[in-house]
């Protein structure tokens, strides 16, 4: 596993052998936080060539986010960086607001993101997995 970086009590790191990016939201998520996680995530994309990213997003010891740091996590991101997240864990409500936040900035935007909700580590991983073998599949990568 690389190294985990910290971001006020949560955690992103890049797994080695998926490629994915972990991110572990733990307690709530404020604006600052949100602006430091969009930039270490985006650097994991800018990383791959073409653009990419596939984020695996833990919820399971998160307490919400405040509603500035939901705007910046479902702000546009550049257009030359195309995103895969699979939210799983919270509490039920969480993963409705996550499902609505989520859509709503797939139906404003222009940019490419591609995201599901679920509730099972297993299951997010499985999607992760699929959608990153049809975008290899589609770019002769991996």
């Amino acid at each position: 596993m690389t190294e985990k970086r910290k971001v006020g009590s949560h955690e992103i790191w890049r797994e080695p052998d998926t490629g994915f990016v972990y991110y572990a939201q733990v307690g709530r998520l404020v604006e600052t936080e949100a602006h430091a996680l969009r930039e270490i995530f985006g650097a994991y994309a800018r990383s791959e060539s073409p653009h990419v990213g596939f984020a695996l997003c833990d919820f399971r010891r998160s307490e919400g986010s405040s509603p500035e740091a939901r705007k910046v996590m479902s702000a546009a991101w550049d257009r030359d960086i195309t995103l895969y997240t699979a939210l799983f864990g919270g509490a039920f409500a969480l993963r409705v607001i996550a499902t609505l936040s989520l859509k709503a900035a797939e139906l404003v935007s222009d940019h490419r993101v591609h995201s599901t909700v679920v509730a099972t580590e297993e299951n997010a991983r499985k999607w992760l997995r699929e959608q990153q073998e049809a975008f290899s599949a589609a770019h002769g990568k991996r």
